[in-house]
């Protein structure tokens, strides 16, 4: 087939263990869709339904009913050549110009075959050798890019990403810079004003080291402004990556954070499943001190890898929370109808952050929810803030969370149950000051205690919110 029928062309594989590309995602959902494979949303997520749709294309047009779209493929060209024949591509993908094949001929019009052009310098975060980005994150930046650009202004957004790249973790630097390619693709005008931004937010430690990563040399002095016009040809580079990943994963099995004391006997944190769960909340993509503390703590309050019995959730993970989780995407290697005890530790701590990107998302839609938690400042005002959302529900949790706030502060929230930018704001300013910060967290409590204390299994709940106590 002609490439003048390709209406899009993969940049990565379309299977449920490999770590999509958001642009890849959203053009097969509206090829699937528009061929009638596929009913859910486009967004940049995979899902199951997204998987299932390709089966059945596979299936109608005879090929290996696997769900695995690879570049350049058949199921890639049979899609193309569907759309090609329903004439819904054009409309589709308007505006979408296939590439020729760069190492021939064009036939139809007798260009030459393509010659490379002399290479000039291009910014650093174009290198091939930065680390490998997972699917999550792609979307995370494309989510966060498209709020972004919606203003002029950069906000607090380079503020966060420079907390970030002070760890000098390998995976934050590659996050880092593939939210910059994203930018420059699509308002390159806007990439040195805000890495300008991000590094005036670095303080000199930080941003001569990130320089000595990526612009190592013997014989000139690391410099930060390595970082803007770093050469994407440094053959050090990759060397260094591996150096800052090998340093990741080692300090992802060490935790300095011990097993509350209240929970210390419980069944599920046994064994190496404390040190375990801190190592896969360490693999979360950027996740902020605030956050893994919260999970934490969360995860030793649920009992560990304790399954309830009678309700069958599993970590604290109830079916309800992980079909929304699934649904959304988060699970892509987790099948559908599946039950969370048979959820890997790993796969647990996906679930924790998508019930809070999922719960705080209207606190302020241009950032992940989860990212919110590292905002209150305080990260056990934070973890009792996220328990109470945690343990009482999104909707109940949140009912707490105000209640509290207004025995502050009579009548200066709604008690909706609805998480919004001013509930979140009055709980934030409470905590700033010592006092009131005391008084909240001993209110909260108070809240939290007069909504279980007539349970069965009241005992269990008090020590868990006493934990959380001033």
């Amino acid at each position: 087939m002609s490439f003048f029928s390709n209406f899009f062309k993969l940049s990565g594989p379309i299977a449920g263990n490999a770590n999509t590309l958001a642009d890849d995602v959203i053009n097969t959902k509206k090829a699937l869709k528009s061929l009638g494979h596929f009913g859910g949303s486009i967004n940049p997520w995979p899902s199951g339904a997204m998987l299932d749709g390709l089966k059945t294309f596979q299936k109608s047009t005879g090929l290996a009913m696997d769900g695995i779209m690879k570049p350049g493929g058949p199921t890639e060209r049979g899609l193309n050549q569907a759309l090609h024949k329903s004439g819904i591509g054009d409309k589709l993908f308007q505006g979408i110009v296939a590439k020729a094949p760069r190492d021939r001929a064009n036939h139809r019009t007798g260009t030459p075959p393509y010659v490379a052009e002399r290479k000039t310098a291009e910014p650093w975060f174009h290198s091939s050798k930065l680390p490998p980005i997972k699917g999550d994150a792609l979307s995370s930046n494309e989510r966060i890019l498209t709020a972004l650009l919606k203003t002029a202004a950069n906000g607090d957004l380079p503020m966060y990403q420079a907390d970030a790249l002070k760890s000098g973790k390998a995976s934050a630097i590659g996050e880092y810079a593939d939210f910059l390619r994203q930018m420059h693709k699509r308002a390159p005008e806007r990439v040195t004003g805000y890495e300008k931004d991000v590094m005036k937010r670095l303080p000199a430690e930080a941003k001569t080291k990130l320089a000595t990563y990526l612009n190592q040399s013997s014989t000139a002095k690391p410099s930060p402004r390595s970082l803007l016009v770093g050469d994407a040809g440094n053959d050090n580079l990759s060397h260094t990556m591996a150096t800052i990943q090998r340093r990741d994963r080692q300090s992802g099995k060490s935790d300095s954070q011990p097993i509350p004391e209240y929970r210390k006997q419980a069944g599920g944190l046994q064994g190496t499943h404390w040190t375990d769960w801190s190592s896969s909340v360490g693999k979360l993509e950027n996740a902020s001190a605030a956050e893994t503390h919260a999970y934490k703590e969360i995860f030793a309050a649920e009992g560990g890898l304790a399954t309830d019995p009678k309700g069958g959730a599993a970590s604290g993970i109830t079916q309800k929370t992980l079909d929304r989780a699934i649904k959304d995407g988060a699970l892509p290697d987790f099948r559908q109808g599946g039950v969370p005890e048979n959820l890997t530790i790993d796969q647990r701590a996906r679930v924790y952050r998508h019930h809070f990107d999922d719960v705080l998302k209207t606190v302020d839609r241009s950032v992940p929810g989860s990212t919110n938690l590292q905002k209150i400042g305080d990260a056990k005002a934070a973890t009792a803030f996220a328990d109470t959302l945690f343990a009482h529900g999104s909707r109940g949790g949140t009912k707490l969370i105000q209640k509290a706030i207004n025995k502050m502060a009579p009548d200066s929230v709604t008690v909706d149950g609805k998480m919004g930018p001013k509930t979140f704001a009055a709980y934030k300013e409470l905590v700033r000051n010592p006092e009131t910060r005391r008084a909240l967290l001993g209110a909260l409590g108070d809240t939290r205690w007069d909504q279980v204390k007539g349970k069965a299994s009241s005992g269990g709940w008090r020590k868990r919110i006493d934990h959380f106590r001033p």
